[in-house]
C-alpha cells in the first residue's frame, strides 16, 4: 500500500516504519492578534507561534503600532502623573506625555471644596460668603470660623388676590415684607405702591404715594409730599425703570426733593 504524502500545508509528524503509516498535521496558524510567526515550519517540523507582548500600562506604556504577523506591537511609554498632580490629555505618539500640572493649593477659609482633585482634573473652590442670586434672600448667613455657607432662599410673593401689597423689598440680607392693602378717600393705595405717568403701578414701596394724574405725588413717613410732574415725570418714569430696590429708590427721590424744597 502507497504512503501517505503530507499536503503542503501540513508538515510530518511521525516517519513511516516497517508497519505503520507516516502521520501528517496542519501547520499551526499564528492570528497576529494573541500570537505572531517566530519561525515557519517545514517538512518536519510544525510553524511556532509566540505570544503577542502586552503594553506595560503600570508604567504608561501605550500602543503606538499593533502587532502584525510578524512582528511585536510598539510601545511608547508616557508615565503617570505623580501624586499632587493631574492629566490635562491623554497621550500621543507624537506628544507621549500627559499634560501633568500640579494641583491648586487647598481653598482658603473663607472658601469651600465644590470638586476634590482627581488624576484627570483639578480641585475647585467656591466662595463661603456670596451673594444670593436675583429674587432670593440669605436666609442663613455664611461663618468661616465653622464653614457656614451663605444660604439662600427665594423670596415671599404678596398674593394681590387676596388685598396684600409689598411693605419692604426683597434684599440680600432680608425677605420681603407683605402687609394688608389699606384704601381711603384720597389714596389709591396708602404706603403701597408707585404709580407712573399714565397712573399705572410700577413699584411698590412703603411710602405713602398718591396719584393725582399727570402728577405723581410722593408722601414722606414725616407727611409731607412732594409733587412731580412734566419733564420731572418722565424722568421719573425712565428712572422706575431701572430701579433695583423700591424702597431706597422713593427714599432717594424723597430726600432729593425734601432738600431742593429747602434750598428754595
Amino acid at each position: 500500500m502507497p504512503l501517505t504524502q503530507c499536503s503542503a500545508d501540513e508538515f510530518e509528524l511521525t516517519p513511516p516504519s516497517s508497519n505503520k503509516d507516516r502521520t501528517c498535521k496542519g501547520y499551526k496558524i499564528c492570528n497576529g492578534v494573541t500570537d505572531i510567526l517566530k519561525a515557519i515550519g517545514g517538512p518536519k517540523k510544525d510553524t511556532v507561534c509566540t505570544p503577542v507582548i502586552k503594553c506595560d500600562a503600570s508604567k504608561g506604556e501605550f500602543e503606538s503600532k499593533a502587532a502584525t504577523l510578524t512582528s511585536q506591537p510598539e510601545c511608547v511609554e508616557a508615565p503617570y502623573c505623580t501624586d499632587g498632580e493631574y492629566s490635562t490629555r491623554e497621550p500621543t505618539v507624537a506628544e507621549p506625555n500627559r499634560g501633568c500640572t500640579t494641583h491648586s493649593d487647598p481653598c482658603t477659609k473663607s472658601q469651600y471644596e465644590t470638586e476634590a482633585p482627581t488624576e484627570t482634573s483639578d480641585r475647585k473652590c467656591g466662595e463661603l460668603c456670596s451673594r444670593c442670586p436675583p429674587d432670593n434672600y440669605q436666609s442663613y448667613p455664611c461663618d468661616t470660623e465653622t464653614g457656614t455657607r451663605t444660604q439662600c432662599k427665594p423670596c415671599r410673593e404678596c398674593n394681590s388676590d387676596l388685598g396684600f401689597i409689598m411693605a419692604n423689598a426683597c434684599t440680600h440680607e432680608q425677605n420681603r415684607v407683605c402687609k394688608k392693602q389699606v384704601s381711603d378717600g384720597n389714596t389709591q393705595n396708602l404706603g403701597a405702591k408707585m404709580y407712573n405717568k399714565a397712573g399705572q403701578a410700577a413699584i411698590q414701596s412703603s411710602k405713602s404715594v398718591i396719584v393725582e394724574s399727570p402728577k405723581l405725588v410722593l408722601a414722606s413717613e414725616e407727611g409731607e409730599s412732594y409733587a412731580i410732574s412734566g419733564d420731572g415725570m418722565r424722568l421719573l418714569d425712565a428712572q422706575l425703570q431701572e430701579a433695583e430696590n423700591a424702597n431706597l429708590y422713593l427714599e432717594e427721590q424723597i430726600e432729593r426733593l425734601s432738600k431742593n424744597k429747602a434750598d428754595v
